[in-house]
């Protein structure tokens, strides 16, 4: 079985569907700092899907891409637009 439909099998994360938002919310609800956790809330779904399989679930930027069906230099991107929002939020 090649890498991609490994990783692929290994995240079924339906798209725009409530369970998405439950998923979010349950990782977001482990954050003990709360103008963290607020400011994570504010991201994107797509930003905080990311954020959450990079360093809750600990995936490789390559096998996010194969979840999101784009490469890995599009996730580098969506990670690093999340992260400058997620400053600009604590530092209101």
């Amino acid at each position: 079985m090649s890498e991609e439909l490994i990783y692929q099998e290994r995240s079924l994360f339906p798209h725009n569907d409530f369970t998405t938002e439950l998923f979010n919310e349950d990782f977001i609800d482990t954050v003990q700092n709360e103008k963290l956790a607020k400011a994570l809330r504010r991201l994107t779904d797509r930003q905080k899907q990311a954020i959450k399989l990079a360093f809750w679930e600990g995936y490789q930027y390559k096998e996010i891409a194969a979840v999101f069906q784009c490469s890995p230099a599009a996730v580098t991107l969506l990670l690093q637009r999340a992260f400058h929002r997620l400053r600009e939020y604590l530092n209101e």
